[in-house]
């Protein structure tokens, strides 16, 4: 599995402050992004990307809810978003993924 990279992104780090609002306001929720910067530690100790610039690789067409899937119908019919949203119901899926492809 893949680990989580927390990304820094301050006005300080960016060539111009015209430059961090225009990459700012580009990006939305749920878009996959490239971003190119320098690792670090956060103030908590955390691994840290501190950005220095954004490229937008593809936007999200359909908004993620910000709330999360609380209908169980609506979570059986777009699994994709069950998935994306809940990394327990992910952890599970690949794990039994794995057990019948070991099975197999």
């Amino acid at each position: 599995g893949g680990q989580r990279v927390q990304m820094m992104v301050t006005e300080d780090n960016f060539d111009s402050s015209e430059a961090f609002w225009t990459t700012v306001n580009a990006v939305k929720r749920g878009d996959i992004i490239g971003a190119e910067g320098f690792p670090g530690m956060s103030k908590k100790g955390e691994l840290s990307l501190f950005v220095r610039s954004i490229q937008v690789l593809s936007p999200c067409l359909h908004m993620l809810p910000k709330k999360g899937l609380k209908d169980q119908e609506i979570r059986y019919r777009q699994r994709y978003l069950d998935l994306m949203l809940h990394p327990a119901v992910r952890d599970t899926f690949v794990t039994r993924s794995r057990v019948v492809q070991l099975i197999r």
